[in-house]
């Protein structure tokens, strides 16, 4: 992988992080595809993007000041 490429990862996961921080769900979305999976590490579960989008927005609806305070990120 080329640097840039390693820069353009790094900055779509800011992105991400950003969003969920703003409570900005439409801006999570656009950082998925179209046909993302979301895997769940606790039960093994997987959503696609609408059901995840939709578990979000009530996520953020009932948490207010969601911030990442260690944010750490390796990108290989």
């Amino acid at each position: 992988m080329m640097g840039n490429e390693l820069d353009l990862i790094a900055a779509l996961a800011k992105r991400f992080f950003d969003c969920v921080e703003a409570g900005d769900i439409d801006g999570v979305g656009a950082c998925y595809a179209d046909n993302v999976e979301i895997w769940h590490n606790t039960d093994g579960l997987i959503e696609d993007k609408s059901r995840n989008l939709k578990v979000l927005r009530r996520f953020v609806g009932h948490i207010k000041g969601i911030k990442y305070d260690q944010r750490r990120l390796s990108v290989f």
